[in-house]
């Protein structure tokens, strides 16, 4: 009977034990997200409560301006369609009239995955009626190009959204225009998130879930990164973005290294799309 308690004694102290360490991963979680990596704070606010440490992510709070997001003017077939830059702490898209009906797409300095969450903050510089702005999942690189990912935008003067997958220059609406009042208008700042899982897709607006949707068009590890774009009657736009932060937390997924070197296109042409 002894050597019975003994046993049943030592079975609770380990269950106790292993209770202790699930908490104390559920607090160095929290503590993540209030902490931030790089020097920064990462904008974790409107992130579900991960009970588990992450050991991949990318955080960038633009403090840095050699952090490897792409600077200099954009060109392209000789003509400066606009630019981009590190401004005090954040990261400026700059068009020129000539980038009207043109999409900035950079890619941020990370590995691609295939499950993973992407948020940022955006806000324009002024008001800018038909403008839009939003983030890039899943993008394929080939060559020089992106010819294939997904694009969430939002335009904050007309509060709509929308969700697309962008196929070799033809848009495939999986939401279209929709309007969100938990956009901020004008140039208040607006915080996006993308979670991917799987083929669903979930956006959130300022911590305001707006759904979940479904589509499998593009599969495998997808490059992340910023959006301004710019419809054909806007002589010019610029935005900035802040804290950008992507992770992931599920385990076997593939993951594709991103090529400094190899960095493709910036812009996409829209049109009035």
């Amino acid at each position: 009977m002894n050597e019975w308690r003994k046993w049943l004694l030592m079975l609770v102290i380990l269950l106790a034990g292993a209770a202790t360490l699930t908490m104390n991963a559920v607090k160095e979680a929290v503590s993540l997200s209030d902490a931030g990596v790089a020097g920064g704070l990462a904008p974790l606010a409107y992130l579900p409560l991960i009970q588990a440490s992450c050991d991949e992510y990318f955080f960038d709070n633009f403090s840095d301006p050699n952090s490897g997001w792409p600077v200099g003017p954009v060109v392209l077939n000789s003509q400066q369609l606009g630019s981009t830059s590190y401004v005090n702490g954040e990261y400026l898209i700059d068009s020129d009239p000539a980038g009207a009906g043109y999409l900035f797409r950079p890619l941020a300095p990370a590995p691609g995955y295939e499950n993973y969450q992407v948020e940022a903050e955006v806000r324009f510089d002024v008001p800018t009626a038909d403008g839009l702005v939003g983030l890039i999942f899943g993008a394929i690189i080939e060559n020089s190009d992106v010819p294939r990912y997904y694009l969430f935008e939002i335009e904050p003067e007309e509060q709509e959204f929308r969700l697309i997958r962008r196929e070799d220059a033809t848009s495939i609406p999986i939401v279209d225009y929709t309007p969100a009042a938990a956009i901020h208008q004008g140039t208040a700042v607006n915080h996006l998130s993308v979670l991917r899982s799987g083929a669903e897709i979930t956006l959130v607006v300022n911590g305001t879930t707006l759904g979940t949707w479904s589509d499998s068009g593009i599969t495998g590890p997808g490059y992340t990164g910023l959006a301004l774009r710019v419809r054909t009657n806007v002589p010019q736009a610029n935005a900035f973005y802040d804290n950008f932060y992507l992770h992931t937390c599920v385990p076997g997924a593939n993951v594709a290294a991103f090529n400094q070197a190899a960095r493709p296109l910036l812009v996409d042409s829209f049109g009035d799309d």
